[in-house]
C-alpha cells in the first residue's frame, strides 16, 4: 500500500529538489493561500493594540510569545483559506473538483514550518477526502 499523501517544507537550500510526486502549492501558484500571514499579522497586531486585551502597556511586548503569535497568525491563514475553499466547493462543486483534482495522490509542498498550520494540509484535506 502506497504512503498517503504529506506535506512537504520546501527549500531554497542548495542541492534540494522537490520529489517528483510533489507539486507546490504556495504563491503564486493557482492554490496559493490568497490569505497572507503579513496582513493578517498587522491586523491582529491592530487590533490588539487597540483593544489592548494580549498586549500590556506598551503596546509592543505581547502576553503571546513569538512562537504563540507565529502559530496562531498561521491558524487563522488557514482557518480562512479553508472557508474560502468550502465556499467555492459550494458555489460551484463540478469547477471545484476540477481545480483540485491534479492534487489528489500528489505530495504536496510549501515554504511552510511543518509544525504549523498550512494551507496545504486544507488542499491534502480535500483533494484525498
Amino acid at each position: 500500500m502506497a504512503d498517503p499523501p504529506k506535506r512537504i517544507q520546501r527549500s531554497r537550500a542548495k542541492g534540494w529538489r522537490m520529489p517528483e510526486n510533489a507539486i507546490y502549492v504556495g504563491r503564486p501558484s493557482k492554490w496559493g493561500n490568497p490569505f497572507s500571514l503579513d496582513v493578517i499579522h498587522h491586523a491582529a497586531a491592530i487590533g490588539l493594540t487597540e483593544h489592548g486585551s494580549l498586549v500590556d502597556d506598551q503596546a509592543s511586548n505581547s502576553v503571546l510569545g513569538a512562537h504563540e503569535w507565529v502559530l496562531s497568525c498561521h491558524r487563522l491563514a488557514t482557518s480562512f483559506y479553508r472557508e474560502y475553499l468550502l465556499g467555492l466547493q459550494a458555489a460551484d462543486n463540478s469547477s471545484f473538483a476540477e481545480w483540485i483534482a491534479p492534487l489528489a495522490g500528489k505530495d504536496l509542498a510549501c515554504f511552510c514550518s511543518l509544525d504549523h498550520p498550512c494551507h496545504a494540509d486544507v488542499l491534502l484535506e480535500l483533494a484525498n477526502g
